[in-house]
């Protein structure tokens, strides 16, 4: 064994379990409304509202007094910072070309282009990177999500420019 991977072992060791769990247990997050409120769909097939901002979960395990932060949690903010879901105000991540997702552009939009809050098809991948072959669409506005276009017609209040 090399230094290296004996520091690596001892790292892994030393992470706290409900980390370990929100890194390796399969868990679906989304954005349910700007301002820090996220729904997770766990391996356990429960379902949790977590807010990001005031560190809450219905779960169980955040329920206890004296809890620290649950794995929901710590999902939710992993998922963030690895730009997989919406911020918590809303806005869209910009995923890196690494990711798939564009390259930042210097130049400014045509004026003469109408905006527009829906945005896709965009192509999902999975929680691991992958693509899944399937598409979706994205409300600019609210982060919301569709599988059609049509579904996102009614979200957000169409803003005039």
């Amino acid at each position: 064994m090399t230094t290296s991977e004996s520091n690596s072992d001892s790292d892994v060791s030393a992470v706290d379990p409900r980390t370990k769990r929100a890194r390796n247990e399969a868990m679906e997050v989304s954005l349910r409304q700007a301002g820090g409120i996220y729904t997770v769909h766990s391996e356990s097939e429960n379902t949790y509202r977590v807010d990001i901002t005031r560190n809450e979960c219905t779960c169980p395990d955040q329920q206890k007094s004296g809890t620290e932060r649950c794995k929901h949690l710590r999902r939710v903010d992993m998922e963030i910072r690895n730009r997989t879901v919406p911020t918590p105000d809303g806005r869209l991540p910009e995923r890196p070309v690494a990711d798939g997702g564009a390259a930042a552009s210097s130049t400014q939009p045509d004026e003469s282009e109408t905006p527009t809050r829906v945005e896709g098809p965009l192509p999902e991948f999975d929680r691991h990177g992958e693509p899944t072959g399937m598409t979706y669409f994205r409300c600019t506005a609210c982060g919301r999500e569709a599988m059609r276009e049509s579904d996102l017609d009614d979200c957000c209040p169409v803003v005039e420019q």
